[in-house]
């Protein structure tokens, strides 16, 4: 009994060790995940989608390949999709009527009722009041809408909501961006952008140059556009990013048009207009004394 004993017991150990020796050998398991791009202080489309989803009332993420699959010149082609967002051209120009819900609609430029911000920084002036010529859909990853109420967080006087535009970042758009418009009129939009990031750090920068004749008479414009985001990861729970923006805009401005003129000839530009050559030229210069 004891010899059978002992053969049992040999038999188990060497099953053991051989159990071992097998285990050993299992090649290990690799598992690969798709790497979030967002920083810590610039959200993905996706995750912005998400918190939006949280709010009891009409809100949207604009993504920019919606609107960048085609035309992009102005504003009214980036809200073309958009229910309850209208952008309206005055006569082509970057000068828009922007309405959410109609709040504001009464205005023909310098707009008014909608709360607009860049990358979370309101450009609305004291009065409430904003200019269209700061927006730049060219260089947004996406832009956040909020509809009517549901915009009150960010200022009580934002009756028809609100726009975020979020700008890319290093991560988020690594490498070298380029895109090319042109069109009637001598319209032509040029944009360059590139953006890079290493270790802790990553930077991106946009320029972006339109330019056009226009349909009627004293119709030119011609604007220029920088923007420049840079961020720096200090720990693992803290990033901080800076912005720097340089825009100018220069338009001519043609003027309104009786009925008679405009089927006489609908090119022409009010003699006033052209008389006293008026125009909306706008500059937001960060280095300018």
């Amino acid at each position: 009994m004891t010899r059978k004993s002992d053969l049992l017991t040999l038999a188990c150990l060497i099953n053991s060790l051989h159990a071992e020796d097998h285990s050993q050998t299992l090649a290990p398991l690799v598992v690969h995940g798709k790497k979030e791009l967002a920083t810590l202080t610039v959200s993905s489309a996706a995750a912005s989608r998400d918190a939006l989803a949280k709010t009891p009332g009409g809100t949207e993420v604009v993504e920019a390949e919606r609107y960048l699959t085609g035309r992009s010149s102005t504003l009214a082609d980036t809200f073309s999709l958009s229910p309850g967002v209208v952008a309206q051209l005055r006569f082509g120009s970057d000068e828009a009527r922007l309405s959410i819900r109609g709040s504001g609609l009464q205005r023909t430029f310098h707009g008014r009722g909608v709360r607009v911000l860049q990358d979370g920084i309101a450009i609305n002036l004291a009065d409430g009041g904003f200019d269209m010529q700061s927006i730049e859909s060219t260089a947004a990853e996406y832009i956040n809408v909020w509809r009517g109420g549901n915009a009150l967080a960010y200022g009580t006087s934002t009756l028809g909501g609100a726009i975020d535009c979020i700008s890319y970042t290093g991560e988020s758009a690594p490498g070298i961006q380029a895109r090319a418009e042109i069109g009637s009129w001598d319209y032509q939009r040029l944009t360059l952008a590139g953006g890079f990031g290493e270790g802790s750090r990553d930077l991106f920068s946009s320029f972006t140059n339109q330019a056009q004749d226009g349909f009627r008479d004293h119709a030119e414009q011609e604007n220029f556009r920088v923007f420049h985001n840079f961020g720096c990861l200090i720990s693992e729970n803290l990033e901080t990013r800076f912005y720097l923006s340089t825009i100018q805009s220069n338009s001519a401005l043609p003027g309104n048009l009786t009925r008679p003129q405009m089927h006489d000839d609908p090119r022409q530009a009010n003699y006033s207009n052209i008389l006293r050559d008026q125009r909306r030229d706008w500059c937001v210069n960060p280095f300018a004394a």
